[in-house]
């Protein structure tokens, strides 16, 4: 009895062992990066706004990698009725706020102006300005847009 109880034992705990060798395995690069931010210490050769700015160059990396934070893309989600959803890549990250001004531009073309109705981090959801742009001809289309 006392060989079977060490048996199922041993084979217990190597179980355990081998969750616990591969939950490290798969949870290190977070746990290294957590660490890393608590003592300050960073790898060489590799920063935040690099990686920032070759994982989303439209969005908050712009800021960080000292791009034109003031320059983003208007899309006209076709799904929305009744003429689509008018959602922008600037937030509040980039100094947007509801009640905000952008001007609309296709190519250098100036179409109009846009009003923050809602920003978020990245993105921000307009609305045209007094009817100064149409932009549902084009569902799904993309558009630059600029603050003011």
């Amino acid at each position: 009895m006392t060989k079977n109880f060490k048996k199922i034992f041993g084979g217990i705990f190597l179980l355990w062992l081998i969750l616990v060798i591969f939950a490290a395995a798969f949870y290190w690069p977070q746990i290294k990066e957590s660490f890393s931010a608590l003592t300050g210490r960073r790898e060489a050769g590799v920063s935040v706004a690099s990686a920032v700015s070759a994982a989303r160059p439209g969005a908050a990396g712009s800021i960080l990698a000292g791009g034109n934070p003031k320059e983003g893309f208007l899309w006209v989600d076709p799904q929305r009725e009744p003429i689509g959803q008018y959602i922008v890549t600037l937030g509040e990250a980039h100094g947007a706020f509801p009640g905000k001004n952008l001007m609309v531009y296709d190519g250098n073309d100036e179409l109009g102006e846009v009003t923050v109705e809602r920003a978020l981090e990245t993105v921000s959801y307009v609305r045209p300005a007094k009817a100064s742009v149409d932009l549902s001809q084009n569902p799904g289309g993309y558009y630059r847009v600029v603050m003011k």
